[in-house]
């Protein structure tokens, strides 16, 4: 502390230039003014003479802001109201067509019925029928009254003899009987009802079909399926309406490094559904039994399903037809949950906890089984506590671990060295890599995005999708990215185009080009 009127000259140190300094006697106030902070003083908006033309620009802007969010808003009200009305439309345009599909086939079964009906009555009528069983029954009536009369009666009596005549008059009327009677009533005919071949595609082709068109032209449109919410291209929308397979459930998915075909499991309706590269339905195939988790293509193109009931890998051909299965489990802990394949061909299989299974239940590790499924290694134990799908990626494995919210990196060897998106993913789900560019794609559910890494954990970018995004694979030529959505926000799949990835901007944007 100076004293003002202190009659002692005191001296004051530069804190940046370390220059000494006098104090004038009149105090502070009297050094000096320093114009280059008076400059920067006065250009500041909040020290302008004209503040008040200043804050009433600030004002203005903010209420144009807030007339634009209030437009918005009731945009947003008139859309989803017209889309409701038109929802309404369409499903009462179902009704009518269910109905009137409804009516044809009652009406169809009602003539069939007719038919029926008419044929027996024309070729076998109730009333002729019933005289012609009258008629012996009556004489089966006399017949067996006058046998059992004869019996009794002695041989060579007058009455006796008398009823024999009559007992053969009775024999040729019944043989007349029986004659008519075969001829009216046990005419031989073969009534058959041959069905018409009933299939989903007959039922589409005379029910209908329901199809959404988006309006191209519309620049203000909200986001939806068929829009990604990145500058990535959606290239190709698949869900079950525009392959025509109902309840189509996409669960995983995977891509063959051989021909670019992608695998997709429903795992909802136990099946297996293969697309082209370009996403056209090619063919698909059933299983009944077990819990399937997650499919990969083979070394030799095989499909690969894991079946988490017994701990199995399936390998089918394109046709469905089951070719091996393996391999042995090597401890009894060990839940077979996700699967992967490396470049040399091996099965990457990862074992987490599911269904409320508690740690010590299931153990979580990661599983390496040579293509002839002979076990590898284990690693990850300890390390990992609810790991999802492994990769391989330049000599290392990448884990996306739920509990710890990042990707754990091993060696080789399996022996942990770092972690990758700690404290910037939520709820991870599938990941992939892309080895052309060294990166490493995560999928974040909780931020509807696929994050975009290289391998030493630097995030290159993100891409957002339209829906949370649960598995995701590169096609062939690493340049469209594959989307599996979680099925209860989204049934289907999307082909996205993926370009080369760039260093990202600080922004957290892609650079501009």
């Amino acid at each position: 502390m100076v004293c003002k009127n202190s009659a002692v000259a005191v001296t004051i140190e530069c804190p940046v230039c370390r220059v000494e300094s006098c104090i004038p006697s009149a105090g502070v106030s009297a050094f000096p003014k320093n114009h280059l902070l008076a400059r920067l003083i006065e250009k500041n908006p909040s020290r302008k003479t004209n503040d008040n033309e200043f804050i009433k620009e600030a004002v203005k802007r903010s209420k144009e802001n807030l007339d634009g969010l209030k437009n918005a808003i009731q945009e947003m009200d008139v859309r989803r109201n017209a889309i409701k009305k038109q929802a309404e439309s369409v499903k009462q345009e179902i009704h009518c067509a269910a109905n009137q599909a409804i009516k044809m086939i009652r009406d169809q079964e009602e003539q069939l019925l007719v038919e029926v009906d008419q044929y027996m009555n024309n070729n076998y009528p109730e009333t002729t029928f019933n005289k012609q069983k009258e008629k012996l029954n009556n004489l089966l009536a006399k017949t067996s009254s006058c046998v059992e009369s004869v019996e009794k009666k002695k041989d060579g009596a007058k009455r006796t003899l008398k009823q024999a005549q009559h007992l053969e008059g009775l024999a040729k009327v019944a043989g007349l009987q029986i004659l008519s009677a075969r001829r009216k009533c046990f005419r031989k005919f073969e009534l058959n009802f041959t069905r018409c071949e009933f299939s989903q595609k007959t039922v589409e082709t005379i029910f209908g079909v329901v199809s959404v068109k988006r309006d191209v032209d519309d620049k203000h449109s909200l986001v939806g399926l068929n829009e990604s919410l990145s500058n990535e291209k959606v290239i190709k929308h698949i869900d079950g309406c525009r392959i025509k397979v109902p309840n189509f459930f996409p669960f995983a998915l995977t891509v063959s490094r051989k021909t670019g075909d992608m695998a997709v499991l429903d795992a909802e309706n136990k099946r297996v559904h293969i697309f082209d590269r370009e996403g056209n339905h090619l063919s698909q195939f059933l299983f009944i039994f077990g819990d399937f988790w997650d499919i990969t293509y083979s070394h030799n193109d095989e499909i690969v399903v894991l079946n988490r009931e017994n701990n199995s890998l399936l390998h089918y051909d394109r046709g469905g037809n089951l070719k091996r299965k393996f391999p042995a489990i090597p401890r009894p802990k060990v839940k077979f949950t996700f699967l992967s394949h490396d470049s040399t061909g091996r099965f990457l299989v990862t074992s987490s906890p599911r269904y409320q299974e508690l740690t010590s239940e299931t153990s979580s590790c990661v599983l390496i089984y040579n293509t002839n499924g002979k076990l590898e290694s284990v690693f990850g134990e300890g390390k990992l506590s609810s790991p999802k799908k492994a990769v391989y990626l330049d000599g290392e494995f990448f884990v996306p671990d739920a509990d710890s919210k990042s990707v754990k990196v091993f060696s080789i060897e399996g022996e942990f060295r770092r972690e990758i998106g700690k404290g910037m993913l939520e709820d991870l789900a599938g990941i992939a890599v892309d080895s052309e560019n060294g990166r490493v794609l995560v999928c974040d559910c909780e931020g509807y995005a696929v994050h975009v890494y290289s391998k030493e954990g630097t995030l290159v970018r993100t891409i957002r999708t339209a829906a949370p995004p649960v598995e995701i694979a590169l096609s062939k030529d690493g340049k469209k990215l594959v989307v599996c959505f979680d099925g209860d926000k989204a049934k289907c799949l999307q082909i996205l185009s993926y370009t080369k990835p760039s260093t990202q901007s600080p922004e957290g944007h892609e650079p501009s080009h």
